[in-house]
């Protein structure tokens, strides 16, 4: 009984660590989409109501967070697919959707680089206009001429502006952090597929382990006329 040589065993260790790397890969997009998705909602629920709301909306608006979010999932998904039924179909499906996320990952970094600055601006803004309406709520009580009557206007303070200023730049960080990752996957993801598909089209490669014996069914495979014709074409 033969024994499967270095080559047979390297080889199957190969795949198995190309199937694993497939299904990593996968699993990051989708829990960066999901990640992306989630804090989408949250500035979508959070932009109307708050001094932030400028740069709150250009993201919401923008629909990244949303499309982005599960474009990513969908892409994960098909990585981890055509890695279990192995079809070109799928693999095709996989690398146009990491192509497409790709995209929109580059389109979500220009947009997150261009509103973070912006955030600043909002900040001092914030500040500005609590500290007016401080002054204002200062001024009412001055003209009160009740004697002893002292109202009470709740207004937010610059401290306010400022954790509200650090909360959504942190949230708008996390969000380009997962962005550049997911960037990173897609691309990788991309040229995996590209890669499998080349493979698949060009056919099987055949690798000769240096030093070990060729049985003779193997050199009769070698001397068919099949063979000698494409090594004369190549």
């Amino acid at each position: 009984m033969e024994q499967p040589g270095p080559s047979s065993e390297s080889n199957d260790n190969q795949k198995k660590g190309l199937k694993e790397e497939s299904k990593a890969l996968g699993t990051v997009q989708i829990l960066t989409g999901l990640m992306i998705l989630g804090v989408g909602i949250i500035l979508a629920c959070a932009h109307d109501s708050s001094y932030f709301s400028p740069s709150c909306s250009k993201i919401v608006k923008s629909g990244y967070p949303f499309v982005g979010g599960v474009s990513f999932i969908i892409s994960g998904s098909l990585s981890i697919a055509s890695e279990k039924k192995k079809t070109k179909s799928l693999t095709r499906f996989s690398l146009a959707a990491n192509v497409i996320c790709a995209i929109e990952a580059t389109a979500g970094l220009i947009l997150l680089s261009v509103v973070l600055p912006e955030v600043k601006e909002d900040l001092a803004q914030c500040v500005h206009q609590v500290l007016n309406t401080q002054q204002q709520d200062q001024e009412r009580q001055e003209d009160v001429v009740t004697p002893g009557y002292h109202p009470y206007y709740p207004a937010p303070s610059p401290w306010a502006c400022q954790v509200a200023g650090s909360a959504l730049t942190g949230t708008l960080s996390v969000m380009l952090i997962f962005t550049g990752l997911e960037l990173s996957v897609a691309v990788f993801a991309a040229i995996f597929s590209w890669r499998r598909l080349s493979v698949d089209s060009n056919g099987r490669v055949l690798f000769l382990p240096h030093g070990h014996h060729i049985n003779s069914s193997l050199r009769t495979a070698l001397h068919d006329p099949a063979y000698e014709e494409l090594g004369a074409s190549t």
